[in-house]
């Protein structure tokens, strides 16, 4: 098993990284010298991170930019090429998984489940990983690879710097499009929906939430990859979420187009 380091792009209050992803981490073995917070220069919580990551052993980046984009972007470029990366939302306060009578239970050993995660890709000639969408024993029905969809609050991948995979064009819709990418360009992901989270989306807090504004980023961002990926991007009218919902036709591994 090998290492890895983790990177989580921080926004607004810090309440939701001390009561959810920090614990989660620490309590699951990660040691806090791989955690890096990327945290926006201009935030009016700045001290409050530095603090927070001064008093675990973690470490801080500030990002001149804005948005979760350049988060992402920033710890694509801060971490060494070829590092493992387990990228993860400050929001994301279990990763759990279901026991045979159909409940859910945390994971206790975090650590040991993103090496074998890791681990598992690797074997699967995958460059990024993820863990089940939902929170419902249901459909947690194991490993996966090809084209599946990676959900954003928590994936693994090898750090490529420069590399196509990486240029992505939406805010809100990242983490399918990061999905796309790395099947075209990589020929598959891999899933293991063992696994899942619990988490929340589009709180209000953070500078992520449910307003017209971003209801119509999301409905032009759908549209967008709907265009760009014909036959992989369908409109998803059956999730009612009140947002412009989309899902990614299930396919196999292919061949690279970037070998």
């Amino acid at each position: 098993m090998s290492g890895y380091r983790v990177a989580i792009p921080c926004w607004g209050s810090p309440t939701r990284l001390l009561t959810k992803t920090l614990p989660m981490l620490l309590s699951g073995g990660v040691q806090p010298s791989v955690i890096t917070l990327y945290v926006h220069a201009a935030d009016p919580h700045r001290p409050e991170y530095e603090d927070i990551a001064a008093g675990v052993g973690a470490r801080v980046v500030l990002n001149p930019g804005s948005g979760l984009r350049s988060q992402r972007a920033l710890a694509i470029e801060d971490q060494p090429a070829g590092a493992q990366v387990v990228a993860v939302c400050d929001d994301v306060s279990a990763l759990v998984t279901a026991t045979d009578n159909g409940r859910l239970v945390p994971v206790v050993n975090v650590d040991r489940v993103f090496r074998s995660l890791f681990d598992e890709a690797r074997q699967a000639n995958a460059y990024l990983w993820g863990v089940s969408p939902s929170a419902n024993p249901r459909s947690m029905k194991g490993p996966g690879r090809g084209l599946r969809f990676v959900f954003g609050s928590l994936y693994g991948y090898v750090n490529r710097p420069g590399h196509p995979a990486n240029r992505l064009t939406t805010s809100y819709k990242e983490d399918y499009e990061r999905s796309l990418m790395h099947w075209h360009h990589d020929g598959l992901v891999y899933r293991n929906t063992h696994y899942a989270l619990r988490t929340q989306i589009r709180q209000a807090s953070g500078g992520i939430g449910r307003t017209q504004a971003r209801w119509d980023a999301e409905q032009a961002e759908s549209a967008a990859l709907v265009a760009a990926w014909p036959g992989l991007v369908r409109m998803n009218d059956r999730r009612a979420s009140g947002f412009p919902e989309i899902l990614l036709a299930a396919k196999k591994p292919k061949e690279p187009a970037t070998p």
